[in-house]
C-alpha cells in the first residue's frame, strides 16, 4: 500500500487528458476504473496514456518487451504517454531504498522464471525496442520510481 501511496502523490495524474489504461491493475487499487478483461501479451485497449505497476519486473526481457510494444501500438495520440512504477536499481547503493530493492530482486530472480528488478540501462533497452525512444525516471520516496516512456 506504501508504494501507491507514494505514487498517488506525487505523480501528476491529474494533468493526463482522455483514456487512462491500467495494464495488469488487478483489482485496481491504483486507479478506479471499469475492469476489462485481456490478454496483455495480445493486444491492450486503445489509451491516450497507459499506467503499469509492479508487474512488469515478474516477466523476462523478452515478455517485458512484448507487453510494451502493445501498449505502445494501443497509445493513441502523439502526446501519449507510458507511466510505469518499477524499482530502477541503483548499482552505486546510496539510497535508503537501495537494500530493499537488491532483496526484491533475488525474490523475483528465486520466484519468476525471468523476472527480475532492473537497472535503468536494461530499462532502456527493453523500451527503445519496445518503440519507446525517450522516457524520464522520477525518483520518489518509494521503492518504485515512476518510468514516463514517451510514444514520440
Amino acid at each position: 500500500m506504501f508504494n501507491t501511496d507514494a505514487i498517488m502523490s506525487s505523480y501528476d495524474f491529474d494533468s493526463l487528458k482522455g483514456t487512462l489504461v491500467d495494464v495488469g491493475g488487478g483489482v485496481g487499487m491504483a486507479i478506479r476504473v471499469t475492469h476489462v478483461g485481456g490478454d496483455m501479451f495480445t493486444a491492450i485497449p486503445p489509451a491516450d496514456s497507459i499506467f503499469i505497476k509492479s508487474m512488469l519486473h515478474d516477466w523476462s526481457d523478452e515478455k517485458c518487451v512484448q507487453i510494451l510494444k502493445n501498449c505502445r501500438e494501443s497509445i493513441t495520440k502523439r502526446s501519449g504517454k507510458l507511466i510505469i512504477a518499477e524499482v530502477v536499481l541503483n548499482p552505486q547503493g546510496d539510497d535508503v531504498f537501495d537494500e530493499t530493492r537488491l532483496n526484491m530482486d533475488m525474490i523475483m530472480l528465486a520466484c519468476f522464471d525471468g523476472g527480475k528488478e532492473r537497472i535503468e540501462g536494461e530499462w532502456k533497452s527493453i523500451l527503445e525496442e519496445a518503440g519507446f525512444r525517450h522516457y524520464n525516471i522520477i525518483k520518489i520516496p518509494s521503492v518504485v520510481s515512476i518510468i514516463e516512456a514517451y510514444a514520440e
